[in-house]
């Protein structure tokens, strides 16, 4: 679900302190994601795998300074648990061998 920032002087993008609320901004599903069960060949795989908002096309990427300070905050973190699994990290769309 997201919230339409159709007023831009009363939403800055850039001053986390202001409250996007619900009746003034109300939020809009724009997607449903169903996962199905995976099997056990599929599990090694899907470890390997990070996944990070970043990865969306440019015009759905995050905005904010928060969500950029998230971006490298989530990289660390997943290239540790990768580290610390014994795991290659294989960003989406990479063929896993």
């Amino acid at each position: 679900m997201v919230q339409t920032r159709d007023r831009p002087g009363e939403m800055p993008i850039e001053d986390p302190t202001v409250e996007l609320d619900e009746k003034s901004a109300p939020f809009t599903k724009v997607a449903r994601i169903d996962i199905t069960p995976q099997t056990a060949e599929q599990g090694e795989a899907c470890e390997v795998r990070s996944f990070s908002p970043w990865h969306a096309i440019v015009a759905h990427r995050p905005l904010g300074g928060i969500s950029r300070v998230r971006k490298d905050v989530n990289q660390a973190i997943s290239t540790l648990r990768h580290r610390l699994n014994g795991q290659p990290r294989v960003e989406p769309g990479a063929k896993v061998e």
